[in-house]
């Protein structure tokens, strides 16, 4: 993983970032959706999403994109999800079809804690299914085995919790 440190990577990698856009995602998505619709060994009916890090603001993103499409969404130590931009992802889980699953680390500066107040209200004020977990004692990274922020216990709750997700709103579990 590249650390804030090596500052010219670090810029690199944030400058690439910076490029992807909410719209971008969810067209993509959906043209992996049709394509796979296409694939005979492909189960049929809604998808799930799910991410960390920027993949799970992405899920965030992408779950109201898909409309009905998408029944599950899990995002695990998202960051950013919450700001006060008209456009930010804790405004738009109205359209959010399926059930939403947030995942956060109750350290993480990536997710500060207005943003968790915001994400964590955000969800029952607009009326979405939805389990809001935080994570005592893990760091952004929490879930990722062999990282320097890996915390065995969250990741593992977080394992449970998406596959119970999956079952229940696809039929099968996430692993």
């Amino acid at each position: 993983m590249i650390q804030e440190e090596d500052s010219d990577r670090w810029k690199r990698m944030i400058d690439m970032v910076k490029r992807i856009y909410e719209e971008m995602v969810i067209n993509e998505e959906e043209e992996l959706l049709d394509h796979a619709s296409g694939d005979p060994r492909a189960r049929s009916g809604a998808a799930g999403v799910m991410g960390f890090c920027m993949g799970g603001r992405f899920s965030v993103v992408v779950a109201p994109g898909l409309g009905e499409r998408s029944q599950a969404a899990a995002a695990i130590h998202p960051g950013n999800l919450a700001s006060d931009a008209e456009n930010s992802a804790h405004r738009r889980l109205v359209s959010i079809a399926g059930e939403l699953y947030l995942a956060i680390a109750d350290n993480d500066q990536w997710c500060t804690p207005e943003q968790v107040s915001l994400m964590r209200d955000a969800p029952v004020k607009q009326g979405v299914v939805h389990e809001f977990e935080l994570h005592q004692g893990a760091a952004h990274g929490f879930g990722v085995p062999g990282g320097e922020s890996y915390h065995e216990a969250a990741s593992e709750r977080v394992w449970q919790k998406i596959d119970e997700l999956f079952a229940r709103k696809l039929g099968g579990a996430a692993r």
